[in-house]
């Protein structure tokens, strides 16, 4: 079974004032140009967003989250019900929409570590980008986790639940998470200095 792609692009993007996925990146938005990094190395590549969000790129497929305002666990839950019922994938490398400086080299290991041993593969304390296993007893739980009312509704507690494994971070900028206006402009200088490789 191959590894299936996830890109989360369903956040409300408060703290940018916008929504980040629409953000210009070169001549498309920034969601496409991760989406893009993502398909050189994933069959398939599913952009998940809100039913009321739109995607201004030809996506493999949209899957949108079936619990609105629970954060990325809602977006997690909605495609790993969808791969668990497709029958065709062992895992999802799940990606976050706000990492413009991401590249192809930092996705590899992911893929690598979460195929190999079968559990959640992240690197240190980012818990995205996220190898998740297709399994069931996982979706079970993040659904536990949706629906009890005060729950924690945290990554990081399905990851250590689920005995993931924290690689070395990467010395480069790949990880740098853009959530203000002010990080999105920083990171672009970075990026127009060419401190960032394309992909």
């Amino acid at each position: 079974m191959d590894n299936l792609g996830i890109l989360l692009a369903g956040g409300h993007s408060s703290r940018m004032g916008q929504d980040k996925a629409l953000l210009p990146y070169a001549d498309h938005t920034l969601a496409e140009h991760i989406y893009r990094i993502m398909k050189k190395r994933l069959p398939q590549v599913w952009v998940s967003r809100q039913k009321d969000q739109p995607v201004p790129f030809n996506a493999d497929r949209i899957v949108c989250d079936e619990e609105r305002d629970k954060g990325p666990l809602s977006g997690i839950f909605s495609v790993l019900q969808a791969a668990l019922e497709s029958g065709q994938y062992d895992g999802l490398l799940i990606v976050p929409v706000d990492l413009p400086c991401l590249t192809e080299d930092t996705l590899m290991p992911l893929l690598q570590e979460g195929r190999r041993l079968q559990r959640p593969v992240c690197y240190g304390q980012h818990y995205m980008p996220l190898y998740l296993p297709v399994r069931s007893e996982i979706a079970d739980e993040i659904s536990r986790q949706l629906h009890t009312p005060d729950s924690r509704l945290s990554v990081a507690s399905i990851f250590y639940q689920f005995h993931g494994l924290q690689l070395a971070e990467p010395r480069d900028l790949s990880l740098t998470n853009t959530n203000t206006m002010a990080e999105w402009q920083a990171a672009q200088q970075r990026i127009e200095q060419h401190e960032v490789p394309d992909g």
